[in-house]
């Protein structure tokens, strides 16, 4: 994969099934996008990169992409499974997301992840993020319903905790940090 990819410094290993068919132009101002059908099987990957000792390992994505019009609000991405192990810790995902212009989402996640390490995989210069996030959530609605207080309509379950989180970045003098937080989901409801 490195040598099809031509990717630099990063050593990318794994077996890629890819079925994609994109045929048009991408233009933000207008909402529209190429008219797509595609599946991505990625079984098996590591990622390692120059910036931290550890790789992210047994990554596996079975995903699939539709747009058969070009439209933004016709956009379909499914995350049937999704996976990775970085420092010993598990990371779920499966999501369903539609209608990009009004985003229908179904996202359930869970895992531990710290984001200091993670974060050094792929390290920028003037940024830096650090912290813990433990997940064991399901998210169900529409962007329009949470945007605009119509809660009693999403479908949210599960809890988040946030430990030590701090990002600093030369656009904010001084650093933004979370120390502890606990979010507890169910339905309308979120606890803090």
């Amino acid at each position: 994969m490195n040598q099809a990819f031509g990717l630099p410094n990063l050593t990318l290993k794994g077996r890629l099934n890819l079925d994609l068919n994109a045929k048009g132009n991408y233009n933000l101002v207008s909402h529209t996008i190429p008219v797509t059908t595609g599946r991505i099987n990625f079984i098996n990957g590591y990622l390692k990169t120059p910036y931290y000792p550890d790789a992210i390992k047994d990554i596996n994505v079975l995903a699939s992409v539709k747009d058969s019009s070009g439209a933004l609000k016709d956009l379909k991405i499914k995350i049937e499974n999704s996976s990775f192990v970085f420092e010993d810790k598990p990371i779920y995902v499966k999501a369903n997301l539609e209608n990009f212009e009004n985003i229908s989402y179904d996202v359930v996640a869970k895992g531990e992840l710290n984001l200091a390490k993670i974060y050094k995989v792929f390290s920028k210069k003037g940024l830096d993020l650090e912290g813990y996030i433990m997940a064991d959530v399901a998210f169900k609605g529409t962007q329009e319903d949470a945007l605009k207080g119509r809660y009693h309509k999403l479908n949210n379950k599960g809890t988040l905790v946030l430990r030590n989180i701090k990002t600093t970045s030369e656009f904010l003098p001084k650093p933004f940090v979370i120390n502890s937080g606990t979010f507890v989901f169910n339905q309308d409801k979120m606890n803090f």
